[in-house]
């Protein structure tokens, strides 16, 4: 049976030019318009457009409770704050091993385009295959930025004050 209206996969909302984390991907809201608790698991499959405009898979994975992800009625709210009680279990393969170092050191996405799919499944299945009870497909922008570059003190001056002031340009969106 799907549920596509009675349970609603919110994705989330960021701004192009912040520090998202890979996590922030998978957060949002789901809305279940039913009396009933439904437990579930979750399933994520994101592609990776670069910005030289190369497409590719950049993970997939499954993500429980404990053991289920369980959707009662109303609004849940999965957020950096409840992300972790709610999806207890996060297995997630990165195919993209480079953007997946990138992540380790930097915990930001690099710029460029995510295609995200979220699908719930009922709990317990081993391969998450035929009805699903809703699906979400969203793509985010991650943008560019001109590199910061430090206007005073100039490079290589000696500085001669305690506590100097230190300028840099301001941070704007390149356009190659």
């Amino acid at each position: 049976i799907n549920y596509a209206q009675d349970i609603v996969i919110q994705p989330p909302i960021f701004a192009p030019f912040e520090c998202t984390e890979f996590y922030k991907l998978y957060t949002g809201s789901i809305s279940n318009f039913t009396n009933e608790i439904f437990k579930t698991q979750l399933v994520i499959e994101v592609e990776y457009t670069s910005p030289a405009g190369l497409t590719s898979k950049l993970a997939d994975g499954i993500i429980t409770g404990n053991p289920s992800i369980d959707i009662p009625p109303g609004v849940t709210i999965i957020d950096n704050a409840t992300y972790e009680s709610i999806y207890r279990k996060r297995k997630i393969t990165f195919y993209n091993k480079e953007i997946e170092s990138l992540l380790s050191r930097t915990k930001c996405l690099p710029p460029g385009q995510y295609d995200v799919c979220l699908t719930l499944y009922p709990a317990g299945l081993t391969t998450p295959q035929g009805e699903f009870l809703t699906q979400t497909c969203y793509t985010r922008d991650k943008e560019l930025l001109s590199q910061l570059l430090l206007v005073s003190p100039f490079e290589e001056e000696e500085i001669k004050v305690d506590l100097p002031l230190f300028t840099w340009t301001a941070v704007t969106p390149f356009s190659p």
